[in-house]
């Protein structure tokens, strides 16, 4: 792993620029296979895939909302509220707390891990909304 990325660390910006590369060659290799599907079966799926991006930021605004803006603040704060009170060396205070209290860190922590799995999940359908709305515009361009 250390030999992987490396060369990330000593040499950033040119890491990023080729990974960039790479990925607008694969973009464009994408949006031309998607290209070889008949036209109304690219729409049928964007349409499919719009509405299912839709829900999913609906469903996941009434569990997280803002989540994905908030990023790591919300476990900070928790940590503060949970370690306000103790002292260094105090390791008996630090987790002394009750079920109830346990439970809701706990349902806390796996409703944060899901929000990042769901952001990630929603990351990939926008890809491919993003993708389908290039295949079809792509379409459009030649013939103007």
């Amino acid at each position: 792993m250390a030999k992987r990325e490396l060369p990330q660390l000593l040499k950033p910006r040119l890491a990023h620029a080729a990974e960039m590369d790479f990925d607008f060659a694969y973009w464009r290799e994408l949006v031309a296979e998607l290209s070889g599907f008949p036209r109304a079966q690219r729409k049928e799926m964007l349409r499919f895939a719009s509405a299912l991006r839709d829900r999913m930021n609906e469903r996941m605004g009434l569990v997280h909302g803002g989540f994905q803006r908030l990023g790591v603040f919300p476990m900070l704060v928790a940590l503060y509220l949970q370690f306000r009170n103790w002292k260094w060396g105090d390791w008996a205070s630090a987790f002394d707390v009750n079920l109830v209290a346990g439970l809701l860190i706990w349902m806390m922590v796996l409703l944060y891990a899901a929000g990042w799995l769901l952001i990630g999940l929603r990351t990939r359908v926008d890809t491919y909304v993003n993708l389908l709305e290039s295949a079809l515009q792509g379409e459009r361009a030649p013939g103007k």
